[in-house]
C-alpha cells in the first residue's frame, strides 16, 4: 500500500486518557490502544516487523500543563497561543530540522518538529488539550516518500483526533439559555458574566496574536527576517482579527436583544441588557501602538450599536418611558411653579415684617430722643450756676486783695470792707450748695435715665433679634428659590 492510498474510514480508534485518534485501514498495531500503541503499515516481506516498515506511527508521552500555565486559554485562543509556542521556539532553537511549526486541522491545534536520525526522518506532532500535550511519532523509514505526502497525512491523521474534554468557553451572546424565558435580574447577570467572559476571551485572542508578531520582532532583530513591512502587516492582520471578533459580539449582542425582547415587549430590564452589552463592549476602535507610534483599526459595526441594539419593543419601551417623563415633567414644572409663588409669598411676608420692624427701631429711637429732653427738663443749670460761683469767687478774692492793701488808720473803711466780704462769702456758699444739690438731682436723673435706657434697650435687642431670624429665614427661602429648576 502506498502512502498516499491510506484513509482513516475503515481504521480503529486508539481512545488514550485524554483523547482518541484514527488508526489507519490496514496497519499493523501493537498495544491495546488505550494507554499507548505503535502502528505501521506493513512491509510486503516482512509485514511484523515495525523497524522494517515504511511508516510507523505512535502515541508518546502526555504533560498535564503546571498550574496556571494555560490561565485565560479558550479553544478560541489556543490557534494564537500555539502560534507563539512555535515562534518562541523557533527563536529559541539554532538546529533548522528541529524548528518547531504550528499547525491547525479541525479544532485541533498543536506544533510538530522534524528530527533526523538513523536514516529516518522523524516528525513529532504535539497536540494541545484540555488539561494537557498529547504527543506523537511519525517516523519515515523509506527516503523516497516526499516530505509533502507525510504532511499531508499528518494532516489527516491529526483530524481524526477527538479530545476528551472541552475547552472552558463562553456561550454564544445570542445562546436560547439568555434569550428564552423571562427576563430577570438573575439572567441578566448570567448574561453579564457571560459576556464578561467572552470579552476576555476575545482579548486574550488579541494578547496572544500581539505576542506572535513581537516574537517575530525578536527573530528579525537577530536575523533580519521578516521584513519590517511583513511585521506591520502581521500586526495589521492581528488588530484586523480583534476587529473582527468584536463586530461579531456586536452581532450577538444585537441577536440576543432582538430575541429577549420579543419574549420581555415590556419588561423594563431590557435597557439594563442593552447598558450592559454597551458597557462590556466600547472599543469603537483596536489601538496598537509601536515604537512610540498608534496603528489603529476601526471596529465596524462599532458605529451602528445605535441601530443594532434597537428593537420595534425597546422603541415602544422607550417612547412610554419619553411620554411618561413628558407627564411626570409637567406635574414637576407645576409643582415647582406652586412652590415658586409660595415661596414668593413668604419672602414678601417676611420682607413686610423686616421692614416694620425697622421702622420701629426708628420710631422708638426718636421717641428716646424725645422722651430725654422731656425727662432732664426742670433740672438746674449746672453751668449757670459754675459761672456764679466763678463770679463770686471773684468777688471774694478782689475783695480779699483789697482789704490787704487798707493800712491801720483806714480801719473804718477795712471794717466796711470785712462785712462786704462777709456778704459775699455767704453767697459764694449758697452758690456751693446750690451747685451740690443740683449736680445730685442731675445724679440722681441721670440713673433713673439709665433704667429708662436699659428697658428701651432690652426692647431693641429683641427687635434685632426678629430681624436676625428673619434675615436667616430670608436667606433659606432665597436659595430654595434659586434651586428650584
Amino acid at each position: 500500500m502506498e502512502i498516499d492510498a491510506v484513509t482513516f474510514a475503515n481504521g480503529k480508534k486508539a481512545a488514550l486518557a485524554a483523547c482518541t485518534i484514527g488508526i489507519p485501514a490496514g496497519f499493523a498495531t501493537r498495544g491495546d490502544l488505550k494507554k499507548s500503541f505503535t502502528a505501521w503499515l506493513p512491509d510486503r516481506e516482512q509485514p511484523k516487523d515495525p523497524e522494517a516498515a515504511p511508516l510507523v506511527i505512535a502515541s508518546s508521552l502526555y504533560e498535564p500543563y503546571p498550574k496556571g500555565a494555560m490561565e485565560g486559554i479558550t479553544g478560541r485562543s489556543l490557534g494564537k497561543y500555539v502560534q507563539l509556542v512555535a515562534a518562541a521556539s523557533e527563536n529559541a532553537e539554532k538546529d533548522p530540522d528541529a524548528r518547531q511549526q504550528s499547525f491547525s486541522f479541525g479544532s485541533v491545534c498543536g506544533t510538530y518538529n522534524i528530527v533526523r536520525f538513523s536514516g529516518s526522518r522523524n516528525y513529532y506532532p504535539t497536540v494541545y488539550l484540555p488539561g494537557g500535550t498529547q504527543q506523537f511519532h511519525i517516523r519515515v523509514n523509506d527516503p523516497t516518500i516526499p516530505g509533502e505526502q507525510i504532511l499531508t497525512f499528518l494532516q489527516q491523521w491529526m483530524e481524526t483526533l477527538v479530545p476528551a474534554q472541552t475547552w472552558p468557553e463562553s456561550l454564544p451572546l445570542s445562546d436560547p439559555g439568555f434569550t428564552a424565558g423571562e427576563l430577570t435580574a438573575s439572567s441578566l447577570a448570567a448574561f453579564r458574566a457571560n459576556m464578561e467572559q467572552r470579552m476576555h476571551e476575545e482579548a486574550v485572542c488579541f494578547q496572544l496574536g500581539f505576542q506572535v508578531v513581537q516574537e517575530e520582532i525578536t527573530r528579525a532583530s537577530c536575523t533580519g527576517s521578516p521584513d519590517g513591512e511583513t511585521i506591520l502587516a502581521d500586526l495589521a492582520k492581528v488588530r484586523e482579527e480583534y476587529a473582527a471578533a468584536l463586530d461579531v459580539v456586536i452581532e450577538e449582542s444585537a441577536d440576543c436583544i432582538r430575541d429577549v425582547s420579543k419574549n420581555n415587549p415590556d419588561n423594563e430590564l431590557l435597557f439594563s441588557l442593552v447598558e450592559t452589552i454597551r458597557d462590556l463592549n466600547p472599543l469603537e476602535q483596536v489601538t496598537q501602538t509601536i515604537n512610540g507610534e498608534e496603528y489603529k483599526t476601526p471596529v465596524s459595526l462599532a458605529a451602528k450599536k445605535a441601530e443594532l441594539f434597537s428593537t420595534p419593543e425597546i422603541r415602544k419601551m422607550e417612547e412610554k418611558r419619553r411620554e411618561e417623563e413628558e407627564k411626570a415633567e409637567a406635574v414637576r414644572k407645576k409643582q415647582v411653579e406652586k412652590e415658586r409663588t409660595q415661596i414668593e409669598a413668604k419672602i414678601e411676608e417676611l420682607n413686610r415684617e423686616k421692614a416694620s420692624l425697622n421702622e420701629q427701631k426708628e420710631r422708638q429711637a426718636e421717641g428716646l430722643a424725645s422722651k430725654k429732653e422731656e425727662f432732664y427738663t426742670g433740672l438746674a443749670d449746672l453751668e449757670g450756676i459754675n459761672k456764679k460761683l466763678e463770679e463770686a469767687n471773684g468777688v471774694i478774692s478782689s475783695l480779699t486783695a483789697q482789704k490787704e492793701r487798707l493800712t491801720f488808720l483806714q480801719r473804718r473803711k477795712k471794717k466796711e470792707m470785712e462785712e462786704q466780704l462777709a456778704d459775699e462769702q455767704q453767697v459764694y456758699s449758697r452758690l456751693k450748695d446750690d451747685l451740690f444739690a443740683a449736680k445730685k438731682e442731675r445724679a440722681e436723673r441721670d440713673r433713673k435715665w439709665d433704667e429708662v435706657v436699659t428697658l428701651e434697650k432690652g426692647k431693641t435687642q429683641e427687635i434685632d433679634a426678629r430681624i436676625e431670624e428673619l434675615d436667616r429665614q430670608l436667606a433659606e427661602q432665597n436659595e430654595t428659590l434659586e434651586n428650584l429648576h
